[in-house]
């Protein structure tokens, strides 16, 4: 028998008071989608180098979003019914929600990081006929003093940026991911994933996160970035040891 230590982290996104919400701010699809506010945002970054129709983009966008509040409404629903019943109807359809939530929020940024990098460097994509930095992992690999950071007041999202994309990575490729389907939390609607990184059984996370937490993060940036609201809370990544016996 071999002991391990592995780290839980767990996301805060600096929300204090009663939730009343299960959306991503409805400010940011509010109007009809080509006036919306994430649609007048992304398109500001249409370039001459006409790779990619922006306005197309952030129509895309939109309906993600939309489709994403349906999704995060469903997911709290199903978990009220089984704290209610102590049934579980379809333990498959559950994780698939919550699996689905979290692949689109993942796109949006990753969509949104590939139009900004396209805008500041499409001389360079012009000329090498390659976009650099395209996705969160690629975008945490580079410098603190880069544009595309700056725009996306990278500083401040950078644990909910991280908090997604090792959720996102987890659902795809550890091979632990089914030991966490059957976790549920009397208290919250949870997002739960043990994480070995590259499959090493000796880099394993306990990804532990309240899904609450993790649309007022998401939502926060997309409010912030759409210059809706500036927003005063502060993210943070809670990490707590965790020894077990394998």
């Amino acid at each position: 028998m071999k002991t391990i230590t592995i780290e839980r982290k767990s996301f805060d996104s600096g929300f204090k008071g009663n939730y009343k919400g299960f959306h991503i701010d409805k400010r940011l699809i509010l109007q009809p989608s080509l006036t919306s506010a994430i649609v007048l945002k992304i398109n500001k970054y249409q370039t001459k180098f006409n790779l990619l129709n922006n306005l197309i983009v952030g129509q895309e966008i939109f309906e993600r979003i939309e489709y994403l509040n349906t999704l995060i409404e469903q997911c709290f629903q199903e978990d009220y019914l089984i704290k209610q019943t102590n049934i579980i109807s379809n333990l498959f359809i559950i994780n698939y929600n919550k699996e689905q939530i979290i692949h689109i929020m993942k796109r949006i940024i990753d969509d949104i990081i590939t139009i900004l990098s396209i805008y500041f460097d499409f001389k360079e994509i012009e000329t090498k006929n390659k976009i650099k930095i395209t996705s969160i992992g690629q975008l945490a690999e580079i410098g603190a003093k880069n544009n595309i950071k700056k725009e996306l007041n990278y500083e401040k999202y950078e644990n909910i940026f991280t908090t997604i994309n090792d959720l996102h990575n987890a659902y795809k490729h550890s091979f632990l991911i089914n030991e966490s389907h059957l976790e549920f939390s009397p208290n919250c609607v949870t997002l739960s994933a043990y994480y070995a990184k590259n499959n090493k059984i000796d880099e394993i996370y306990y990804l532990n996160h309240n899904l609450m937490h993790i649309v007022i993060g998401f939502s926060d940036f997309l409010v912030e970035f759409c210059e809706i609201e500036e927003i005063t809370r502060v993210q943070n990544i809670l990490i707590e040891p965790i020894t077990y016996k394998i």
